[in-house]
């Protein structure tokens, strides 16, 4: 950015400088240095390379450009600022995109499943993916989504994974004893 006799001169990625009167930059968002919009500035081809390998980290950039406190953001979001925009539609990003909008639903599809088995995303609420403040373990997502799961076979699946999961996990002393009491259910359960 550069000032000019009374105008803010900004670079936009695709179009140039473009010179903005300075009342008007009351309106400007300030960018999140580890953000996807920041990103997408400094490097374009290096984001453009995370979303190729379909890292779960363009998530979290994109959770970034939320702003300060806000730690989620809804599946459309994450379409909105990844996709462009639809023939015909106006704005700065109609030809900016990193996911052409038929390979949407492909690429999401891989890239939910990795965020799942992520220690850092929380993606229990439908719709929507939460950066957590801190990664958990394995075996506490799974509670995670044991505790909410409804279905009886879903919850006996995932149980059977928990008890995996802590096989010869020394500080879980107690958690072994339950681990053998749950595998005789699971047992007599799948019989």
């Amino acid at each position: 950015m550069k000032v000019r006799e009374g105008d803010l001169v900004v670079f936009f990625l695709g179009k140039g400088e473009i010179a903005v009167p300075v009342p008007k930059t009351k309106y400007f968002k300030k960018l999140h240095p580890e953000g996807l919009l920041a990103k997408l500035f400094e490097n374009f081809e290096s984001v453009k390379e995370l979303v190729q390998a379909r890292s779960v980290e363009i998530i979290k950039m994109a959770i970034r450009d939320k702003g300060e406190g806000k730690q989620s953001i809804k599946t459309s979001e994450i379409r909105t600022a990844l996709t462009g925009k639809k023939e015909g539609e106006r704005g700065w990003r109609k030809d900016l995109y990193l996911i052409k909008d038929e390979e949407w639903k492909n690429w999401w599809g891989i890239v939910s499943k990795r965020l799942k088995s992520d220690p850092w995303f929380d993606t229990l609420a439908k719709d929507i993916v939460t950066l957590r403040e801190a990664p958990v373990s394995k075996v506490e997502s799974l509670f995670c989504r044991f505790s909410i799961e409804r279905d009886p076979k879903k919850k006996l699946d995932l149980c059977e994974t928990m008890v995996t999961a802590l096989e010869g996990n020394e500080e879980a002393p107690i958690l072994n004893s339950l681990m053998e009491l749950l595998m005789k259910y699971l047992v007599v359960a799948r019989s």
